[in-house]
């Protein structure tokens, strides 16, 4: 089976990327996550990806959650989905996509949520694997569970419907 790059074993255990990505006005970030061994024991959220005044993706209660950060409104920008029901044997690819076509969250693949925010990330900070924002630090060790793949990609690597079949574009 696949075998994980990283395991995040507390919530101080992280990976940091450089900031080369961004600034960007358009972008899809993919990574590849597996469930940590307490997920339906612990409903404490798990942090995804963080990348302050950027964007954010969690996970808490079997709901997945994107935010981008709305630099003229000083304000989060929050899509998710609810009543997911996560295993911890299994893979999972979560994609966010932003820019010039809204906001978009897909779960293997499948589009899952859509928001009409056409926001950019303009800061150049790094972005962090398994690390969230302060105001999200809990005072108990939490897993992030495991993390293979993780992909950048300059563009809205969004579907469509095309015929009856899906099309990446």
């Amino acid at each position: 089976g696949n075998r994980p790059s990283a395991v995040m074993d507390n919530y101080h255990g992280y990976i940091r990327y450089s900031s080369v990505f961004f600034p960007a006005e358009n972008g899809t970030i993919e990574l590849n996550w597996k469930p940590p061994d307490d997920f339906a024991k612990n409903n404490l959220p798990r942090n995804l990806l963080y990348q302050f005044n950027g964007l954010f993706v969690w996970i808490s209660s079997n709901q997945l959650n994107f935010a981008l950060f709305n630099r003229e409104e000083r304000r989060w920008e929050i899509i998710s989905r609810s009543a997911l029901n996560f295993d911890i044997n299994q893979w999972y690819q979560i994609s966010v996509s932003y820019g010039d076509n809204g906001m978009f969250l897909f779960l293997n693949g499948t589009k899952i949520t859509e928001g009409k925010f056409k926001g950019a990330i303009n800061d150049k900070n790094d972005i962090y694997l398994a690390r969230g924002p302060l105001w999200s630090i809990s005072d108990k060790p939490i897993s992030s569970g495991y993390f293979e793949t993780i992909k950048i990609y300059d563009y809205q690597k969004i579907s469509k419907l095309v015929s009856g079949e899906i099309k990446w574009e």
